[in-house]
């Protein structure tokens, strides 16, 4: 049998590395949305 406090550290290690992904995917959802936005903003100023 495991003990509980090695088990509940792995756990929190899990979620450590968890939330780390969501961070990444999050920060790069965000640059994608401000690039694709700076390049609409330059199509309509090319259009002018």
């Amino acid at each position: 049998m495991i003990p509980q406090n090695t088990r509940s550290k792995e756990l929190s290690d899990d979620l450590r590395v968890i939330t780390q992904q969501i961070d990444f995917k999050s920060v790069i959802t965000l640059f994608r949305l401000q690039v694709h936005h700076a390049n609409r903003r330059h199509t309509i100023r090319s259009r002018k």
